[in-house]
């Protein structure tokens, strides 16, 4: 995350992306090939943009508070040229506060007076809401988490990764997440309908 929110619009933040998901699945302990939004949603991990835009929007806070030296002057020149020059910090950072509701905040910028651990508060819960927003949205778009869905709305961290083994976790992770061995999953890699994939061990018909 270093100097994140200064040099948050680079591509390569996408390697970091995946590296995330990957030390996620390790923490877990859980498959390969369960579902990202499992994992984000099991840790309550916001996506590596997410913390960046966060960043992002306490540094700019600290810039318009200050109203004084060579980021001030360099910030103000970069707010001129708004609408000239496209992908800069200036805005950039006015797009994203659009998004999560903080518009007034950029139009009120040069009289606002907010103490720091408001902002971070307001700023907190402006990217929580648009992370899980989007969270849910790649979710419903997934059928190997129809359960989690069922179980999971909120993207915070699951109590259950508290208590138990190492072991208990790791199953509940692979139960929850569509990654485990029972039939109604395991069935689908034999192109099986979800009503076809019936426990051939209790006879139940289940």
């Amino acid at each position: 995350d270093y100097a994140t929110e200064v040099f948050g619009g680079l591509e390569r933040w996408e390697e970091a992306e995946a590296l995330a998901r990957k030390m996620g699945k390790e923490i877990l302990g859980v498959r390969k090939s369960t579902v990202n939004e499992v994992v984000m949603g099991k840790l309550g991990w916001w996506r590596m943009k997410g913390r960046r835009d966060f960043l992002r929007l306490l540094y700019w806070r600290g810039i318009v508070m200050s109203k004084k030296g060579l980021r001030w002057e360099v910030y103000q020149e970069g707010r001129r040229r708004i609408g000239r020059d496209k992908g800069t910090w200036c805005d950039y950072t006015k797009k994203m506060m659009k998004e999560v509701g903080l518009e007034e905040y950029w139009e009120e910028q040069d009289v606002m007076v907010v103490h720091k651990k408001t902002w971070r508060v307001i700023v907190w819960k402006k990217i929580q809401d648009k992370e899980q927003e989007e969270w849910r949205k790649r979710m419903d778009s997934k059928r190997k988490v129809r359960t989690y869905r069922v179980i999971k709305s909120e993207l915070e961290t699951e109590k259950c990764l508290e208590e138990g083994t190492a072991q208990k976790r790791r199953v509940m992770a692979m139960v929850r997440g569509g990654t485990n061995d029972l039939r109604i999953e395991t069935g689908r890699y034999e192109k099986l309908e979800e009503k076809e994939r019936i426990c051939i061990f209790c006879e139940s018909g289940e």
